[in-house]
Formats: C-alpha cells, sequence, structure tokens
C-alpha cells in the first residue's frame, strides 16, 4: 500500500506542486502579469511545439492503439459536452453560459497537465512499453485539438454576446495558426517521408532541449493564471460542469475503453487526459468572444482543485497497473 500511495504521490504531486508555485509566485509578486504572459506564450509558442515535434518525428506508431485511443478520446468527449450544453439547456442557462458549457465540461488540458503525468505512470509502470503509448497518446493531440477548437470555436460564436463578421474564418484562424496542432502535423510528416536521421543530430537534441522546458513553463504559467480567478457567480452551473469534466468523462471513458477491449495501460492514459481540468485557453477564447469567461474561469479553477484528487483515485484504482 506504501508503495501504491508513493507511486500515487510522485506522479501527481510534482505536476501540481508546479502549479501551486506559480500560484503563490503570482500572489508574492515573484511572477507579474508581464512575465506569466511571456511563460504562456514560449511555453505555447516555442517548449511544447518543439517537444510534440521531436516525439512525433521519432515516434513508434502503431495504428491499432492510435485509433483506439482517438475513437474513445473522442467520444467521451463528445458526449461530455452534449452532457454540459443538455444540462444548461434544460434548466434554462443564459445564452452566454449554455455556449460556455461545451467547453467547460468538455476540453480538458490535455497538453500541459494531463501529459506530463502519463508519461510519470507509463514510465513506472511498463518502462519497456513507455515509449510506445506515450507516441500514439500525443499522436492524438492533434486531432483532439481540432476537434475542440472546431466545436467549441463554433458554439461560442453561435452564442456569443459579441457579434462575429464571419465564423468560418474565425473557425479556421483558430486552426490554422495553432502551434500545437502545426508541430504535430510537422511532426507526423517528417516521420513518415522525412530523410533517415538519428535522434541524436544536433537539431533535434535543441528540440529535445528547449521542449524539457515546456512542462515547467507551462505549469508555472497555469498556476499564475489560476491566482488571477475567484470561482464567483454561476456556483451550481460551476460545479455541474466541474464535476462533469473531472468526475463522469474519466467513467464514460472507462466505459468506452472496456468496451473496445483496450489494455489497461491505454486505458489508464485515457482515464487521465478526460480527468484533466478545463483548459486555460478555454478562459482566453470564452473571453475574446464574450461568452460568459465568469463560468469559464470559476470551473478551471474548480476542476483543477477536483481533478487532484480524481487523479489520485484513478492512480489508486489502477493498483495492479502500477
Amino acid at each position: 500500500m506504501l508503495e501504491l500511495l508513493s507511486t500515487v504521490f510522485n506522479s501527481i504531486f510534482p505536476v501540481f506542486f508546479i502549479i501551486g508555485l506559480g500560484f503563490v509566485f503570482f500572489k508574492k509578486g515573484f511572477i507579474g502579469k508581464e512575465l506569466q504572459q511571456g511563460l504562456n506564450k514560449l511555453a505555447y509558442w516555442v517548449g511544447l511545439p518543439a517537444f510534440l515535434f521531436y516525439k512525433v518525428a521519432f515516434a513508434k506508431l502503431e495504428g491499432q492503439m492510435a485509433g483506439q485511443l482517438l475513437i474513445s478520446m473522442a467520444s467521451a468527449t463528445l458526449i461530455c459536452m452534449a452532457l454540459g450544453y443538455s444540462f444548461a439547456k434544460l434548466f434554462k442557462a443564459s445564452k452566454e453560459s449554455a455556449g460556455a458549457s461545451l467547453q467547460a465540461a468538455g476540453r480538458g488540458n490535455l497538453a500541459f497537465v494531463a501529459l506530463p503525468i502519463i508519461i510519470a505512470v507509463v514510465q513506472k509502470a511498463a518502462p519497456d512499453k513507455a515509449d510506445l503509448i506515450v507516441d500514439n497518446v500525443i499522436l492524438t493531440l492533434t486531432p483532439i485539438v481540432i476537434m475542440y477548437n472546431l466545436i467549441c470555436v463554433t458554439f461560442l460564436v453561435i452564442h456569443s454576446s459579441k457579434e462575429s463578421e464571419n465564423l468560418k474564418k474565425d473557425i479556421i484562424k483558430e486552426l490554422y495558426t495553432n502551434p500545437l496542432i502545426i508541430a504535430c502535423a510537422l511532426g507526423l510528416a517528417f516521420n513518415f517521408w522525412g530523410p533517415e536521421i538519428n535522434a541524436d543530430n544536433a537539431c533535434f537534441r535543441v528540440c529535445k532541449t528547449v521542449g524539457a522546458s515546456a512542462f515547467p513553463m507551462a505549469l508555472l504559467g497555469v498556476g499564475s493564471q489560476l491566482a488571477q480567478i475567484s470561482i464567483k457567480g454561476h456556483i451550481k452551473w460551476v460545479v455541474v460542469f466541474a464535476s462533469i469534466k473531472t468526475i463522469i468523462a474519466p467513467l464514460i471513458g472507462f466505459a468506452i475503453c472496456r468496451f473496445m477491449n483496450m489494455g489497461n495501460l491505454e486505458t489508464l492514459s485515457i482515464m487521465i487526459m478526460l480527468a484533466s481540468p478545463t483548459a486555460v485557453a478555454a478562459y482566453v477564447l470564452a473571453d475574446q468572444l464574450r461568452c460568459d469567461p465568469d463560468l469559464t474561469a470559476s470551473t478551471i479553477m474548480l476542476s483543477t482543485i477536483l481533478s487532484f484528487f480524481t487523479f489520485s483515485a484513478i492512480l489508486i484504482a489502477f493498483n495492479g497497473v502500477l
């Protein structure tokens, strides 16, 4: 039991500790708004794209595993988005709150929170299979991020109090300017059609080194952004959407994975992704499109708190795998 608790602690604590550091550093003035924005930009535009490009470029891709991961992740996400939107409409939430419900209930912080936990867990549980699982998990990020943007931006614009001159243009712009999508697409192209180059090549070592900085920068940025959020108003909706995101979503994912006869580590990875808190990026979109940013911000805060306990429960439940 002590060994299990140690594994759970070692897998989850570093991620939330760095988020906590970002929170405290912002409150104490060590990280100002300018530095916080700089950390976010560096992680989003440089660090994480470098990491994703390097990983996808040299990924050991396994078609069946990648397909199962994508289908289960996409299916569970769509169900949760539909649940959030249905609750909002059924109980007569405002137009803006209904639009925000899809992001709040379904858009997870996959790259910055879920991915480092998955890497830590699978490397501990199955060192010989870890790279294969992580590579194929990363491969699912691109279509999932595209799905997030297509659905969430569409609903935000439709339900926004801000008039959009061109809905199609807004959606397409979110896709072709997303650095995570671009990095994964370039890495995939290199994986299939690039020249045979050793991963220790100087250029790729630069990508690997820069990419290693992505997670600490991103997590500090997440923490500093959370320090500016308070749970206010819409408490009923905040609790509903945060519960769907961090509790119901992984349970749905588990049912889908079992129905598809997926392995324990693949199922565990899907549940971790689905239990990840609502993405901080969701607030930026909701704010820009004037679609109840307060509800989104409050859900991000509560879901981040809840996700710590959900992650712990998932890892304890998978005791036999760890």
